[in-house]
């Protein structure tokens, strides 16, 4: 991997990009060329700009800017980026039309899709899951029940129009940039307390089974009282196990759904089933779409 270098000690930008220029002309470059300059420009505080180096062009420098005051090596730090679709949320054309007039959109909770009599929106048994950690010489089985301190968006990874029937709904958008619209219905949420997103697990049964090779049965016993277990430490053993799936799970009855969860938890108690929230800046961010009828 090529090392590259940033250039500091020019008082303005045109000042380096001055020097740009001549670097540009130096290495061969057309005078008359569209290109004008060869190095990428930074700001690097106020009234300090650099320009960014590679290895293979650092003989075009003079003596006096290759010195440890002038020139020095930027960190390889590989980026990571996780990847949030665009995703469609299937709705009521009365509501959707609320949403793009007046900002107005509700969230759901679990307790509320509990009370859905139909099939496709109703899961009586969402948030729930039997919970196995596998140690080494013995293991740990425990039934757990989450997400109940959050409000949901329900959206979908695929836009079907099958999927309005599932739903029993007339209407759809699209929420084209996730991470601003979730952050937008963050700022509205009564005592935030955090935000989980991501696509649904789905598999023929609620079991979360994870292999802890670091378990045992001395790890959960009280500090205070060798002969009683502490609840502490099992609750936490019981979380290392489940992790975040137990938010996404769900049977594979509902795959074809191909659910997109976003769940903005809160510290209110007692939990509403839902909340209506006024968020017209949360629209800028989504697309109404047009059902196409024959």
């Amino acid at each position: 991997m090529k090392k590259r270098y940033i250039l500091n000690g020019f008082s303005t930008r045109e000042d380096a990009q001055k020097r740009n220029r001549e670097f540009a002309l130096k290495h061969g470059l057309n005078p008359d060329s569209t290109t004008k300059y060869m190095f990428n420009v930074h700001c690097l505080q106020q009234e300090e700009w650099g320009l960014e180096i590679l290895e293979d062009n650092l003989s075009l420098l003079d003596e006096s800017e290759k010195t440890q005051e002038r020139l020095r090596e930027i960190p390889n730090r590989p980026f990571v980026h996780s990847y949030v679709p665009m995703v469609f949320r299937y709705l009521e054309s009365e509501w959707v039309d609320e949403f793009f007039k007046t900002g107005i959109l509700r969230l759901s909770s679990f307790k509320r899709f509990h009370q859905h009599k139909d099939e496709q929106r109703g899961d009586k048994n969402e948030g729930s899951n039997m919970i196995f950690g596998i140690g080494t010489e013995h293991q740990f089985g425990a039934m757990t029940s989450n997400g109940h301190d959050a409000f949901v968006l329900s959206t979908s990874l695929t836009y079907n129009e099958e999927l309005y029937s599932d739903f029993d709904v007339d209407a759809c958008f699209i929420i084209e940039k996730p991470h601003e619209f979730m952050e937008s219905i963050m700022k509205a949420i009564p005592e935030f307390k955090g935000l989980n997103f991501g696509p649904c697990l789905y598999k023929p049964d609620r079991i979360i089974q994870r292999e802890m090779p670091d378990f045992n049965l001395d790890s959960i016993k009280s500090d205070d009282e060798p002969n009683t277990n502490d609840l502490a430490k099992l609750f936490n053993q019981i979380n290392q196990a489940s992790g975040l799936d137990v938010l996404f799970s769900k049977t594979n009855v509902y795959a074809h759904q191909h659910e997109y969860r976003i769940l903005w938890h809160t510290y209110l108690d007692p939990m509403p089933e839902y909340i209506d929230l006024k968020m017209p800046e949360a629209a800028k961010f989504c697309k109404k779409i047009k059902l196409n009828i024959n």
